[in-house]
Parts: structure tokens; sequence; C-alpha cells
């Protein structure tokens, strides 16, 4: 469903692209959007299939290197502990995963929380002096911030736990597919991805600590097993069993997570939709828990938390919290900050 918002006097409109998730995940997505999109100079949208395609491959040549054991025993250890998940502990009731989880709805009230606009070169700069991820700084930047907004509001259960305070994210990981299997955007349609858990290593105060937390947790998630299992136990056992059990499954896991954490990469340079230029670009879930969203465009990377206001507090001064986490990040690496972002850190919370 495509809503346009149009704006009759000197701002800008608005095209809202609407689409329910069982159609196709993120890959899938992308090929149908190459069709209607172009680059503004006129050339075809490179796709990043290509990127994803490789990277199937690397992951299966790191495979084959692995003796078969090995694999056996990995993909022991990732069954075990995604059958487990349901049942884990629930998150630390904080003010930004309150309490009242096991009886969680969606209470139909969300707030679109818009992150300032950072250029992508900026935050590269950053990960390659800390030589990580990219994914790596958004995670421990909003981490950071969380962290911060917590400590500003004396949240007792921080105080309390610190770096034991258990706050986890639930992180949407595509399969990658061979080029040959998304030629066609009417044969691409489909969802292979999976959810993976992840702590968010809310409790660290320090933002290098932190940082070196999420890299040995996202290394640890790269080198296991957790998305092909994970893809299995969805399609092959879930599937199978009554409807009414997947469905408990699926709430135990959300239940007991305090956000959905996506990042996903978009056109690197200025795109036409139907001969207009899209100038920004956003990327929107209204989910059962707070959920962020990360979508680089055109060199700049556009971020948005979607949550209940009315469940946590001053969620308005969130984007502030994660500009001063890049701030703080970027002093420790020495990496000079973007004018517009250390200006948006100054605001008062």
């Amino acid at each position: 469903e495509l809503l346009l918002i149009k704006n009759t006097g000197k701002g800008q409109s608005a095209l809202i692209w609407r689409v329910h998730h069982s159609l196709g995940d993120g890959l899938s997505m992308l090929s149908v959007i190459e069709t209607v999109i172009e680059h503004k100079d006129g050339t075809p949208l490179r796709s990043m299939r290509d990127e994803f395609s490789s990277k199937k491959q690397q992951h299966q040549k790191a495979n084959k290197r692995m003796p078969w054991y090995q694999i056996f025993a990995k993909a022991l250890q990732a069954l075990f502990s995604i059958l487990v998940l349901p049942n884990s502990p629930y998150d630390d009731d904080t003010l930004f995963s309150p309490g009242g989880k096991k009886q969680l709805i969606h209470s139909q009230n969300r707030d679109l929380i818009i992150f300032p606009t950072v250029p992508l070169d900026f935050v590269k700069q950053l990960k390659t002096a800390a030589k990580c991820s990219l994914n790596d700084v958004l995670y421990t930047c909003l981490s950071q911030g969380i962290h911060d907004y917590l400590e500003h509001k004396q949240d007792p259960k921080l105080q309390e736990k610190g770096e034991k305070l258990l706050c986890r994210t639930l992180m949407p990981v595509v399969m990658p597919r061979p080029h040959s299997t998304v030629q066609d955007p009417t044969e691409t349609l489909r969802n292979t991805f999976a959810f993976i858990s992840a702590d968010f290593g809310v409790g660290y105060s320090d933002i290098m600590g932190r940082l070196r937390h999420v890299n040995d947790i996202m290394m640890n998630i790269k080198r296991s097993l957790l998305l092909p299992v994970g893809l299995w136990v969805q399609n092959s056992l879930l599937s199978n069993v009554p409807h009414f059990i997947n469905q408990q499954v699926v709430l135990d896991i959300w239940q007991r997570h305090s956000c959905i954490f996506s990042n996903v990469p978009g056109p690197s340079k200025a795109c036409l939709f139907a001969g207009k230029e899209v100038v920004g670009v956003g990327m929107y879930f209204s989910n059962l828990v707070p959920q962020t969203g990360f979508l680089s465009y055109n060199g700049k990377i556009y971020g948005c938390l979607c949550l209940d206001p009315d469940t946590i507090p001053d969620s308005h001064t969130f984007p502030i919290w994660y500009c001063r986490a890049l701030v703080e990040l970027a002093s420790q690496l020495k990496v000079p900050v973007p004018k517009d972002v250390e200006i948006y850190a100054e605001r008062k919370c």
C-alpha cells in the first residue's frame, strides 16, 4: 500500500510504503524496490543482492573448512540456545523496559522518536578507529544512550545491578541467498530471516567497555550457527506444531526482551521514485516492544525508535542521549564530530 502525505505548503511531502512482513524480508523487498527506483543520475539501482550472495559463499566456504563434528557440536549448541529462549529469565524491569511483561499486549499507542540524521562517513570513521563493524557502533551508542537515560532518571534497577543488568534485544538477521534465487522479483518474495537474541550491554557505564562487550557478542553470533538453526526451527519444527503452541512460543520470547534492533544498508546515492527525488528515508515498525530501525541512504544514516510513550517517560529525549553517546565515542577514538551532531548533543534533556 502506498500512501502520499502531500504538503501543500513549503515543506516536504512524504510517501509511505506499507508492507506486511509476511510477504518477505528486507532482501525480498529490495528486489521489488529495484523495479521502481533508479539513481538520480539515471543509472539502475545497484543491487546489494550480489553482496549477500558473496557473504553466503564465504560462510559456506568457512563451514566446509570446519570438521563435520565441529559443525555438529555448534549446531547442537545453537539448537539448545534457541529452545531454552522461551523459558529464559525476563529482562529486568527498568524505565526503558517496564514491568508487566507477562501480560504483554499491544497498546495501539505508538510514537515515532526520530533520531537526527548522521553522516555515514562519520560512523565509518568510528568503526575504523574502533576496529569493529558499523552495526557495532550504532548498537553501542544506542545502548549507551539508554544507559545514560536510566542513570539520569536514577533508575533503581540499574543502580542495583550495574553491569549485570539483564536487557536484551532481538535482531532480525537475513540468511544470504544465491543471486540465482532472487533474479525474478515474483519468486524472491519470501522470508529467510530469524530473530537472534543478544545482550544490549545497557549496564556498562564506560562506552569503550560497552563497545568491546558488543563486539564480542556480535563476533560470537557470526561464528555460531544460530541463524541457520533458527531458520530450521521456524520452518521445520514450529511449522508442524499446533498454531496455538507456535503463537505462545513467539509471545514467550518477545515478552522476555526489551527491544528490537534492526540496521539495514540502503542505496549509496540519491534516488528517484516516480520521477521525484527521495531526500530522506525511514524504517518504522509498530511492534509489541520498542523497535529501533537504522537505515543508510545517500551518505547518511536515518534512525528512529517506535514505542509507547505512556510506558516510557520522557522518551522524546532518546535522540539526545544517542547523539551524546556518538560524541563520547568519537572523543575516546579521537574522531572529529560533525557540527550538527555536536549541536544536537548539547540540547537539554
